[in-house]
């Protein structure tokens, strides 16, 4: 298997670069992979820009022509806190199948707890046609599990933990997310093209000509003093 980078727009809230997934695709080409909310990104994608803006920015139309489907990873989901509402790939199932990951190390804020799942969003049944799903079994049947603890956990975090964790978690990201956010745009090296909205991360540019030219310019006060 191969796989191939495509670029993010970060003049456009780090959009997927569609005229570079469509250079990139060929005939071997099988599924494009999006990770919303994105890390490192921050962003949160539209609904436009998913499915029906114009016509050179659509992910599930493009993933259409192409004849591939679409892997998405949300494990983000539920950690979104700016203005734009999270939408899931998979209303865009009819469109193209979607593959969507999910886990539990996320949301529950339990880095390490390697569990997750996918799920299929493919009312046409292509997946079942293709035999992609029974590829994806037979793969489980001889992979490892996690650890029983967690295992054993699972059921009581999803039973117990209580609305105002989950709350006060978005709480804690919005704050430390405005923070940072602030605090970045009083470095003259350092520029943010957009303010995150979701995940854990934001994504900033250095400029590499202003760093020099401050090391310079420190470099010959110190000889001088």
């Amino acid at each position: 298997m191969e796989a191939r980078y495509f670029d993010l727009l970060p003049d456009k809230d780090w959009e997927v670069d569609i005229d570079g997934v469509q250079a990139l695709a060929d005939e071997n080409t099988i599924a494009m992979v999006i990770v919303n909310p994105g890390n490192p990104c921050g962003n949160v994608y539209t609904y436009e820009h998913l499915a029906k803006a114009s016509s050179n920015r659509l992910v599930a139309e493009t993933a259409q022509k192409l004849g591939i489907f679409v892997i998405t990873d949300e494990v983000y989901a539920h950690l979104t806190f700016g203005e734009r509402k999270f939408v899931p790939m998979g209303v865009f199932g009819t469109v193209v199948p979607v593959f969507t990951l999910g886990s539990i190390s996320k949301r529950w804020v339990v880095p390490g707890w390697r569990l997750g799942w996918i799920v299929t969003n493919d009312p046409n049944g292509v997946f079942q046609r293709t035999k992609v799903v029974d590829c994806i079994k037979s793969y489980l049947d001889i992979s490892s599990d996690p650890p029983t603890f967690v295992q054993g956990a699972i059921p009581k975090l999803l039973e117990n933990t209580k609305e105002e964790f989950f709350n006060k978690t978005v709480k804690i990201l919005r704050e430390t997310a405005d923070i940072c956010w602030e605090k970045l745009k009083g470095i003259n090296s350092i520029t943010c093209p957009s303010k995150p909205e979701g995940s854990m991360f934001v994504m900033v540019c250095e400029s590499l000509h202003i760093l020099f030219h401050a090391a310079r310019h420190h470099e010959g006060f110190a000889n001088g003093v």
